[in-house]
């Protein structure tokens, strides 16, 4: 089929370029069928012949239209995790306490059929701290900071590796660093190659926390 040869289908297919007016006809349009189900090669489109690379060959045979391409995938997941804890009492009074947390994961989100998965990046760390003064027997004093950054990147499975595979297809007009293939939708009965989504997506949130808490006891009651 990549060759254009559509001979093992069942739909004969035209050429759409004969078409003749035939008025009075059930038809208002007749069109000569390709010779033996097969698409001459003179009749694909540069775009078109340099697209068809991309799209893998059958990997079992069916009567077609069918689906004869089936492929497995991994998913390697990387996770790496840090924390970091420190406490020290200064006094009797005076105690600290500090922690760091980082997280980073890396995991792609693959596809059986190719240049069509991306890759998923998120990271953060938190730091915290807190300081406790005790004034006497019925003050004391809390204070607490913490920070935490955030930050999530999804980008193509192919970026990074140098190669302008819209380029190499002969696509125009699209931005010099995508190092991709946009979603390619040859229609019914098969699949699309290259990835539609919302990509490459990056976001970062930062988060800052502060708070203080003074207790005082007097008699029966406690106050904040």
């Amino acid at each position: 089929e990549k060759g254009g040869d559509f001979s093992a289908w069942p739909t004969q297919l035209f050429d759409p370029l004969s078409g003749v007016l035939t008025p009075g006809q059930a038809l208002p349009i007749s069109r000569s069928p390709f010779s033996g189900n097969r698409v001459p090669a003179s009749r694909f489109s540069p775009v078109s012949q340099a697209l068809l690379k991309y799209w893998p060959d059958p990997t079992r045979p069916c009567a077609t239209p069918c689906n004869n391409y089936e492929a497995s995938t991994s998913t390697p997941v990387r996770m790496d995790q840090h924390t970091v804890r420190l406490d020290h009492n200064f006094s009797t009074s005076d105690r600290v306490f500090g922690q760091y947390l980082y997280s980073k994961e890396t995991a792609p989100i693959p596809s059986v059929i190719p240049l069509s998965g991306v890759v998923t990046q998120q990271s953060s760390w938190l730091a915290s701290a807190q300081w406790t003064h005790v004034f006497n027997s019925r003050m004391v004093n809390e204070l607490r900071a913490a920070y935490n950054h955030f930050l999530f990147d999804q980008n193509f499975e192919t970026q990074g590796k140098g190669v302008m595979y819209w380029k190499e297809a002969g696509l125009r007009n699209l931005n010099e660093k995508y190092e991709a293939l946009p979603a390619i939708i040859p229609g019914s009965q098969y699949t699309n190659i290259g990835y539609a989504g919302s990509v490459p997506f990056f976001s970062i949130s930062n988060t800052q926390h502060f708070v203080e808490h003074f207790s005082f006891i007097t008699g029966k009651h406690t106050l904040k």
